[in-house]
């Protein structure tokens, strides 16, 4: 990594404070627990290099493709917790970086792009829920693979602008690879990324497509590995068999309702469960950036009443009690006299809606003049899109209702690049930069002058300020 953009004294106290913060965070809040206790007690029986080969072979033929993601959970779990804590620490300050460097990179521009994404990724990303399966476990199967997407996706950002790439951004390309791949559906959505550079590349006719094109292929390999992985079709039987025996009943179009209904659920609940609320103030704080950015820039009554109908929609999604959020609320909402209405019409019907208005939002947000510009806007619909596909798809397995929020870290990955991004479009991270520019001063016998203006009249005008007169004629 280039730090050399990171050489002022502002970014490097936000830094500083976001590692801080994590640093309390993971050595005063988080423990082993769960998963994690599980795998002490499978690390204990082991027996040197062969036991963990084979304990990743029957994990592949009986519960998860996620081989790279258990082979590390099982590393940290058998060491002292604070290696992990470290560690953990470093990644989630390197999320903040990521994002940051994407923006910078995209826009050419270092304006407030740090602070904004510190923000959100300290106060709006519900980091806590974390812990559902166990820190070690959670940590190593969605947040680790998701920073290695982020990584990926600015690897491509650079290639398209044409920066060049080091040996050791290659290094880290490989790590990133792993890590990515290991989680099927952030695995799809890497490729969906190296697919999009590639295609970019090539209609613009740049240079760089090698790299890109290589990882297309690696990711879609990996993509086959995840996909015929016999463990977890048995997982998705298991967990149906147990927890949820009507689950085989639903049709496809009311699963796919139910993975819609879902993951609005969580977006559009203030006080929901656990992760809830900071997912409902990231989306919430979109919505509200989106308003913005359409406002200044259209100044139209019917957008501006076009983009306050989401809040709207938040607010009637709040008005019923069925929701959808776990395998126990589906089975007790499964008793209500309403629910296939609910289920086939209501919350459905409202979740299309979202999509559909925020897409909008998010297309005249960011729609500059040319050809350039509309494809701009359509590759920031694409990433909402698809961070929301990534949870409809895994709303089609019974296992994600257990998961909590953890299911939705590239949906809100996205939205937080996408937030960073509007940030600059409506102009709020020129002017949290601005807040803390000084501007200096020049003082002299009469008065305090801003030094740039004492320099364009001097040099525009030929007046000098202090004696009032010209400077000729003096």
């Amino acid at each position: 990594m280039n730090f050399k953009a990171f050489s002022s004294r502002s970014d490097l106290r936000v830094l500083a404070a976001v590692f801080l913060y994590f640093l309390v965070f993971h050595l005063t809040l988080t423990s082993f627990n769960r998963d994690d206790l599980s795998n002490i007690k499978i690390w204990e029986r082991m027996q040197g290099i062969e036991g963990m080969i084979d304990y990743l072979r029957e994990r592949y033929s009986t519960w998860s493709s996620r081989t790279i993601a258990d082979l590390f959970m099982m590393l940290f779990t058998g060491m002292p917790v604070l290696v992990w804590k470290i560690t953990d620490t470093f990644i989630a300050t390197s999320v903040v970086y990521l994002i940051c460097k994407i923006a910078r990179v995209l826009y050419s521009t270092n304006t407030g792009f740090l602070k904004v994404s510190a923000l959100v990724m300290v106060v709006l990303y519900p980091f806590f829920d974390m812990k559902t399966s166990g820190w070690v476990a959670t940590t190593v199967n969605y947040l680790w693979p998701a920073t290695g997407l982020l990584y990926l996706s600015l690897l491509c950002v650079r290639i398209f602008k044409g920066i060049r790439i080091t040996l050791g951004m290659k290094i880290i390309t490989i790590i990133a690879v792993l890590f990515a791949g290991t989680h099927e559906l952030i695995c799809a959505y890497a490729l969906i990324v190296e697919f999009s550079c590639v295609a970019a590349l090539l209609i613009y006719r740049r240079n760089g497509l090698s790299i890109p094109l290589a990882l297309t292929l690696v990711m879609g390999a990996y993509l086959a590995y995840d996909a015929l992985c016999p463990g977890n079709a048995i997982r998705n039987i298991s967990t149906a068999t147990t927890q949820f025996p009507s689950w085989d009943s639903f049709s496809t179009v009311e699963h796919l309702t139910m993975a819609f209904a879902g993951t609005y659920d969580r977006l559009t609940s203030l006080g929901f469960y656990r992760g809830g609320a900071q997912s409902f103030m990231m989306y919430f704080t979109l919505l509200s950036l989106i308003l913005i950015c359409v406002h200044r820039r259209y100044r139209s009554r019917f957008l501006d009443l076009l983009m306050v109908l989401p809040f709207l929609l938040v607010y009637l999604m709040n008005q019923t009690d069925v929701r959808f959020w776990s395998i126990w609320a589906l089975m007790e909402a499964m008793g209500s006299e309403h629910m296939g209405q609910l289920r086939m019409v209501y919350q459905p019907a409202l979740s299309v809606l979202l999509t559909a208005l925020t897409c909008v939002g998010l297309y005249l947000s960011f729609l500059k003049p040319g050809r350039l510009g509309a494809i701009g806007a359509l590759c920031a619909v694409m990433v909402f899109l698809t961070g929301l596909g990534t949870r409809v798809a895994l709303g089609f397995s019974c296992t994600v209702y257990a998961s909590n929020t953890r299911t939705y870290i590239a949906l809100l990955f996205s939205m937080a690049v996408l937030i960073v991004f509007l940030s600059r479009e409506s102009g709020i991270a020129g002017l949290l930069e601005r807040t803390y520019q000084k501007t200096p001063y020049i003082r002299d016998r009469r008065h305090s002058y801003p030094k740039r203006h004492y320099r364009s009249s001097y040099h525009r005008y030929g007046h000098n300020p202090v004696t009032r007169g010209s400077v000729k004629n003096s």
